[in-house]
């Protein structure tokens, strides 16, 4: 008689694999895998709290955690995750969710928040990166960030309307005189090369390029000695700088 072309215990133990498998497979994705995840909680676009993973995907996961801290970075873990049908901009419904304030980690991001830029290529830009944390509405006015993401720093922010005018100036007065004349870049010279204090440096930058150098003073006395042109504003009145930039004046009250 002719032998089986497999054993039987092999047909057994393929068989025994397969169901396995079959049975694995099947399961929910909730019954095989726990949520234990570092991150912060921000408002979506609908005004629901979600929690973005530090890790993750971009996407917001929908808690039943009560008052949970936004802007914080916490590690939430939760007994089962689902499929979330909601109005929320989440891919799952994390249930019995419990908060850990243990997370080393940063949830990392934006440099630059008001910026239109993915700074953290993480496919989120600006107020949409929970990185931000921004809150509508609220700006602190005089931390030199855009901490309400409108586009809008500190004092050029509407919110701080009545707040003390300070961060104005005439681009090119370095010495804050009230006056345009040679002693501005007398005084951008003693700054570059003998450690001045000069209190705005936005006045200084005569090109607004962002850098202070030589070619400000240079500037300036092209400016006032030869028909090279204006700098650019705030000139020849007080004003915000309108570019963003690295230097600052939120400290300076000299214009009125």
């Amino acid at each position: 008689m002719n032998q089986p072309l497999y054993p039987f215990s092999s047909i057994h133990a393929f068989g025994v694999m397969t169901l396995a498998l079959v049975l694995s497979f099947s399961q929910p994705l909730h019954a095989q895998t726990d949520f234990d995840e570092c991150g912060i909680f921000d408002f979506d676009c609908c005004g629901c709290v979600l929690f973005y993973p530090a890790s993750g995907n971009g996407v917001g996961y929908l808690t039943d955690a009560v008052s949970p801290p936004i802007g914080e970075i916490v590690r939430i873990t939760a007994v089962t995750w689902t499929d979330c049908v909601h109005f929320c901009a989440a891919i799952y419904c994390l249930t019995d969710t419990q908060l850990f304030f243990d997370c080393s980690v940063s949830a990392g991001g934006e440099s630059n928040c008001s910026n239109g830029q993915d700074d953290d290529s993480d496919g989120l830009t600006d107020c949409c990166d929970p990185d931000c944390a921004c809150t509508p509405g609220f700006e602190i006015c005089d931390n030199g960030f855009d901490d309400d993401c409108d586009g809008f720093i500190d004092l050029q922010d509407p919110d701080c309307s009545g707040s003390p005018p300070g961060g104005v100036f005439v681009r090119g007065d370095s010495n804050g005189d009230g006056n345009l004349d040679v002693s501005d870049a007398v005084r951008s010279l003693t700054f570059l090369f003998q450690g001045a204090v000069v209190e705005c440096l936005d006045a200084v930058d005569v090109s607004d390029d962002g850098e202070v150098n030589i070619a400000d003073p240079v500037a300036l006395l092209n400016t006032l000695f030869s028909s090279s042109g204006a700098p650019p504003p705030p000139y020849p009145d007080c004003g915000f700088d309108p570019t963003t930039d690295g230097l600052h004046c939120w400290g300076y009250f000299v214009c009125p």
